[in-house]
């Protein structure tokens, strides 16, 4: 919240400084204008950013002036409190529509042809049956993954990076991509439709957004002794 403090405190020297106006045309005549116009962009993208630039200007001008003035009906830890507030209230708002879009496309998904599910809830579907060994908890595999959110942004990809990932099954892990890869066998590839609560729950990760719904193309190139030398036989 101290970013927002902060802009709020430019806001109030850039606004009090010039006209508020619509129009696209400004005559930046001195070095005043120029800084204020100036903050005035930087202040428009970082309300931007934090999705508040949904305002009615006539009253963050009227905030700004009133505090230059002393007069303000709420002072900065009133301020600051119900900024903070405001932002939790819409961020659960979006997470829950997140959540229930993701829910409603798995519904969606598990009458598809292929589609199993496992008691876990986690969905999947043989794309090729392999037909070397099948790892289990205690084992570590090399695989080649590719992984995407329902509207297809890519979060995470070895076949990206071009070079396959290995690891053990019962390091800490997504644990719907675990229990997908011991239903796999050497050679084959699935898809794995893994829900939140299988994946990131209600945490999120970077761009991976709380509710979210993971899909993997996975296959399965080696299945290594619990040991981590040569090939399980």
């Amino acid at each position: 919240m101290k970013h927002i403090i902060a802009f709020g405190i430019i806001a109030m020297i850039a606004l009090t400084s010039c006209e508020s106006g619509s129009g696209s045309s400004v005559d930046l005549k001195t070095e005043k204008d120029s800084l204020s116009y100036a903050l005035g962009v930087l202040i428009g993208q970082n309300l931007e950013e934090s999705e508040l630039a949904d305002l009615n200007y006539d009253m963050f001008l009227k905030g700004a002036m009133d505090h230059r003035d002393s007069v303000e009906v709420m002072d900065m830890q009133a301020a600051d409190e119900f900024v903070r507030a405001t932002m939790d209230k819409r961020e659960q708002e979006k997470n829950k529509a997140h959540t229930e879009e993701n829910k409603k496309f798995l519904d969606g998904n598990k009458g598809k042809p292929g589609i199993m599910t496992t008691t876990s809830g986690l969905q999947y579907r043989m794309d090729q049956e392999g037909s070397g060994i099948q790892p289990d908890a205690d084992d570590s595999v090399q695989v080649h993954y590719h992984g995407t959110l329902i509207d297809g942004t890519v979060f995470d990809s070895s076949k990206d990076a071009g070079e396959p990932a290995t690891f053990s099954l019962n390091s800490p892990m997504i644990s719907g991509f675990v229990e997908g890869v011991q239903l796999m066998k050497e050679g084959g590839t699935s898809t794995f439709y893994i829900p939140a609560e299988l994946g990131y729950g209600d945490r999120g990760a970077g761009r991976i957004l709380p509710g979210s719904t993971l899909i993997f193309e996975v296959e399965l190139l080696k299945v290594y002794s619990v040991s981590g030398g040569s090939a399980k036989k």
